[in-house]
């Protein structure tokens, strides 16, 4: 009897023949026998954008404002009307200041360049000091000590402690007032994001998953990513001091604020802090402010020195800022996905 080879085939064994998955992936059914299997694979992923839809609904409803009531308020200034409204100071709510200040007579305002060059000088005015608050009186010593001229992109470049201590100082005096519940957790969750990613690289690499587990992990992700700011939470207080702002804009919007000249020059700083700027010719409609046209050139306009001003503070950067960084992260979770399971 000749010798077997040692290639030949034994009698009653058959050769496996590998088809389909299995010849790109010769170990795809041991990873799905023992890891996990699709469906098991399929219910944690929808698991997971549960889980991120429930931590928004979390987040959303411990930041809910407490019912206003009946609460009596002082006259608010213009400068915490973003703090009412939004929960943070704004860049309007610094610009809205420095109108303020210019209108009683402690700042004064001077346009220099043309179009998108144009910009405020701004230096001391000759009024008393009487009338100032604690937190005007330290930001005009900050910002404008020995009465030199600043320019409004200094201010927001070279001289930004002095407007950074100017808005600590208003979020104090908003908590001082009692507007917000105090917080005593951080107000944003950034490892979540990085942990579903983490888990979607995981799932794939590991497990060995399709395509449509990494999609549930990767909306999760996406879900996690764009939920909703977690701010301070308003008292009664708080939400009684954003409805005299939301009551003063529905005022000057339906034309029952404004019907002299003084009353313009008083609700001008109002005008800046809600962002009603752009519409202050409609607003002034039937007034007459040919003995103001000098206080009001420099708030109105297109490419007026508010418009500069506000982008030199920072407020479409800010928003550009936040949007591009969640966009850039929820791209590296899909590259990540893609690139693992292709």
């Amino acid at each position: 009897m000749p010798p077997r080879r040692s290639g030949a085939r034994s009698p009653g064994r058959r050769r496996r023949v590998l088809r389909g998955p299995e010849r790109a992936h010769p170990h795809r059914e041991d990873h799905q026998g023992v890891l996990v299997s699709p469906w098991l694979a399929l219910a944690a992923g929808a698991a997971a954008v549960v889980a991120a839809l429930a931590l928004a609904r979390h987040r959303w409803w411990i930041s809910r404002d407490d019912p206003a009531g009946a609460v009596a308020l002082d006259d608010l200034a213009p400068a915490m009307a973003g703090l009412a409204t939004k929960g943070r100071v704004m860049p309007r709510d610094i610009l809205a200041l420095l109108v303020d200040l210019a209108v009683r007579g402690h700042l004064v305002i001077h346009v220099t360049g043309e179009g998108k060059r144009r910009d405020w000088v701004l230096h001391r005015g000759s009024a008393r000091p009487n009338g100032l608050s604690p937190t005007e009186h330290s930001f005009l010593d900050r910002a404008f000590a020995r009465h030199q001229k600043v320019s409004f992109r200094e201010l927001a470049a070279e001289r930004r402690g002095a407007v950074n201590k100017l808005a600590t100082r208003l979020l104090a005096a908003a908590e001082q007032d009692g507007w917000f519940h105090p917080v005593t957790r951080p107000r944003r969750i950034g490892w979540w994001p990085f942990v579903l990613a983490g888990s979607t690289a995981v799932a794939v690499l590991v497990a060995g998953l399709g395509w449509l587990p990494a999609l549930l992990f990767l909306a999760a992700g996406t879900i996690t990513l764009y939920q909703p700011q977690l701010r301070a939470r308003r008292t009664a207080c708080g939400s009684a001091a954003r409805e005299q702002v939301l009551a003063r804009r529905e005022a000057l919007t339906g034309g029952t604020g404004l019907h002299t000249t003084e009353d313009v020059s008083r609700e001008l700083p109002w005008v800046v802090a809600l962002g009603l700027t752009s519409r202050l010719p409609e607003l002034t409609r039937g007034i007459d402010l040919t003995q103001a046209t000098a206080q009001f050139d420099w708030v109105r306009g297109r490419g007026g020195a508010l418009e500069v001003g506000e982008v030199v503070a920072g407020g479409l950067a800010d928003v550009a800022v936040e949007v591009g960084g969640r966009a850039l992260v929820g791209v590296v979770v899909g590259a990540v996905a893609f690139l693992l399971d292709g």
